[in-house]
């Protein structure tokens, strides 16, 4: 954004009309990562997955990646949406709010089948965003 003043030029007195003219912002780029559960173009299997069917395939002591490569191969997701696979879930904080977590590194141990099946697991894509940003300064 750029802030300007300008007057009639006046050529005999070799003045073009510009008086003033500065940037007065600047562009940033803000990243967050977010998640969604959007996993395939097929409504049936984000039905599936949405409801919780994928916990039936965890088993004790695997990897998250493991996870996601099972995944994958049973409901014919796109390797771009399978390696971005998450499971969020809430951790309970003194002041009565909860505060979200995610197992999102692939070498991470997934909850076991039991645990998972309690329910306060939720199976998610993430995404980075990246947006630019504006900032105006004041004079």
């Amino acid at each position: 954004m750029f802030l300007g003043a300008v007057a009639k030029p006046i050529p005999e007195r070799n003045f073009d009309g510009k008086i003033y003219l500065e940037r007065i912002s600047k562009t940033e780029t803000y990243k967050k990562m977010t998640t969604n559960q959007n996993f395939s173009h097929h409504a049936p299997t984000n039905e599936l997955l949405k409801k919780g069917d994928w916990c039936k395939h965890a088993s004790e002591g695997m990897t998250l990646q493991t996870l996601r490569s099972t995944l994958q191969e049973k409901y014919d997701l796109e390797s771009s949406i399978a390696e971005r696979l998450v499971i969020q879930y809430y951790i309970p904080m003194r002041d009565g709010k909860q505060k979200c977590a995610l197992v999102d590194k692939g070498d991470s141990t997934v909850p076991s089948g039991d645990n998972l099946a309690l329910g306060g697991y939720t199976l998610k894509v993430q995404y980075k965003l990246v947006c630019l940003i504006i900032i105006t300064k004041l004079i």
